[in-house]
């Protein structure tokens, strides 16, 4: 899992690059009150490319053996 945030000594990053066909999401840290997460594309954002996620399929997906969202 990556962490973002400001404190780069601690492990945080400012930024992730996502690469194409990588399902993105987030979740608040131990006692998170709020997140504010944007998204970036590049060379161009194409609406026939986008590909929304089904909830149940986005959940039961992992990350380094790890749930993404619970």
């Amino acid at each position: 899992a990556i962490t973002l945030g400001p404190d780069i000594l601690a492990g945080q990053r400012p930024q992730q690059v996502v690469p194409r066909g990588t399902w993105q999401g987030c979740r608040l840290g131990a006692g998170g009150r709020f997140a504010l997460l944007g998204c970036t594309v590049a060379p161009g954002f194409e609406v026939a490319d986008f590909e929304g996620g089904e909830r149940a399929a986005v959940v039961s997906t992992s990350v380094f053996g790890m749930p993404v969202f619970s």
